[in-house]
């Protein structure tokens, strides 16, 4: 008996799980972690107005074929019995897109030295006393913060789509702040998919440059 092979591309993220379409058919399945990372779970779909949900297991002996968008195979699946309830699963060869971006993220924040979130939300939040400013911290934060300039610094490629690292200088509208940072989005730069992390610009004290 022929292994049945479905060849599939990946479509989109959905929460903590990817969409994949079938090439043959356009049948989009849904692929899931599993509490141990050895695992994850593959699904039918059924399509409503929020998306995709997940329907019925993919049955044992099947093999999801996972390729890009020039044909090439970036990982295969096998669909195994499994003991639990949930009927089958596959022994884990790929990363879900979740994974890649954190990956991809903490490479650009340690090769360029960058600052975490956390590191650049308190150095900010240390200002607000300072000016003050009344509102909320949040508010402080990000609502005051103005991006001046956006530039692609690389593009890289994640399960077959294209992603680009973008650099933004950016300015607090309300103190004398201004830094970099790095982010991955999708092609249009409208989404941000990653913080890779930040780096400030200091600047020399005014009495020291006259």
């Amino acid at each position: 008996m022929s292994q049945k092979i479905i060849t599939v591309r990946f479509m989109a993220q959905q929460g903590c799980e990817d969409l994949y379409r079938c090439v043959a058919t356009g049948k989009v399945y849904a692929r899931q972690p599993a509490r141990s990372k050895k695992y994850v779970y593959w699904y039918t779909t059924t399509k409503w107005s929020g998306g995709y949900e997940a329907s019925s297991p993919v049955r044992s002996g099947i093999t999801f074929r996972v390729i890009d968008g020039s044909g090439n195979v970036l990982f295969e699946e096998l669909m195994i019995l499994s003991t639990s309830d949930t009927g089958s699963c596959a022994i884990t060869y790929g990363d879900f897109l979740s994974e890649m971006l954190k990956d991809e993220a903490r490479k650009y924040g340690k090769t360029l030295h960058l600052l975490s979130h956390e590191e650049w939300r308190k150095r900010l939040a240390a200002e607000k006393t300072k000016h003050g400013y009344t509102g909320l911290m949040d508010n402080w934060i990000y609502c005051e913060s103005d991006t001046e300039t956006r530039a692609v610094i690389d593009t890289v490629k994640m399960l077959g789509k294209e992603k680009h690292i973008v650099l933004e200088k950016c300015k607090h509208s309300l103190c004398d702040l201004e830094w970099f940072s790095v982010i991955v989005t999708d092609l249009s730069m409208d989404v941000m998919e990653a913080i890779c992390g930040y780096a400030f610009i200091e600047r020399k004290d005014k009495a020291t440059e006259r």
